[in-house]
């Protein structure tokens, strides 16, 4: 199985084109105080696990110290592709999450309650002018 996560500032699902439109790809967010509620989108792609089995996915949001910030409910995947593609399915969330305080957090993907993969997203505060 493989897994991957990106996070943008919006996503667009296509359902004609069977696919994704992606905004900005977020590698740091800038907020302008502190608490602060970020809002972010995320696509996570699953890929070849067995066509007919179905998976629990959970998202947990962890900050700098390890503690768990944020987490999406389960949610239970199914594989939906054409016969002749490798099994898989795309997820698209939106998060909303309570910053106190600005660092490096990581997203973390759980498919059965293992960890598969994690996204890297740094909450810088903006400079007062």
């Amino acid at each position: 199985m493989n897994a991957q996560i990106i996070i943008c500032d919006q996503i667009q699902n296509n359902k004609q084109a069977k696919g994704h439109t992606l905004g900005t790809i977020l590698n740091h967010v800038h907020i302008p105080v502190l608490p602060f509620v970020l809002k972010l989108h995320v696509l996570v792609k699953i890929s070849d696990f067995p066509s007919r089995e179905s998976l629990d996915m959970q998202l947990r949001i962890y900050d700098e110290q390890d503690k768990i910030i944020g987490t999406t409910s389960r949610l239970v995947l199914r594989n939906y592709r054409d016969l002749d593609m490798i099994p898989g399915v795309d997820a698209q969330l939106e998060l909303s999450l309570v910053i106190v305080q600005s660092g490096n957090i990581r997203i973390k993907c759980f498919i059965d309650e293992e960890e598969v993969t994690w996204y890297p997203l740094m909450i810088r505060l903006a400079e007062a002018s």
